[in-house]
């Protein structure tokens, strides 16, 4: 079970937010995108979460196009360094708040977010 990414490029204007970046994540290892300001991270990471559509190239996650699964569906969380999204919520708080949307019991919450 591995997430696929090939050739991925992203140009919403007159520069490259991502220019053929591929990547193939296997399931249980753990991963780190690292780069400068501006250098594409964020952009490759909603891409993958669904919140953009690249202009080329292909997501697959078991064998499926990822990119056409919708974004509710693909079981994707993101959070960011800073607390731009929730910054009402503390650090738990941000990570459960995706878990308590798919209506898991508390005990599912607390053992998975620790």
């Amino acid at each position: 079970m591995n997430l696929i990414g090939e050739k991925i490029s992203y140009k919403p204007d007159e520069q490259f937010h991502l220019n053929d970046v591929s990547f193939n994540f296997k399931k249980g290892n753990l991963y780190t995108i690292l780069g400068r300001t501006l250098s594409g991270k964020t952009t490759l990471l909603k891409t993958i979460a669904g919140l953009l559509n690249p202009d080329q190239g292909s997501i697959s996650f078991e064998e499926k196009d990822f990119i056409k699964i919708p974004v509710w569906e693909r079981n994707v969380a993101m959070v960011y360094q800073q607390f731009i999204n929730y910054p009402h919520l503390n650090v738990y708080e941000n990570i459960t708040f995706p878990l308590e949307q798919r209506k898991l019991s508390p005990e599912q919450i607390k053992k998975r977010c620790r």
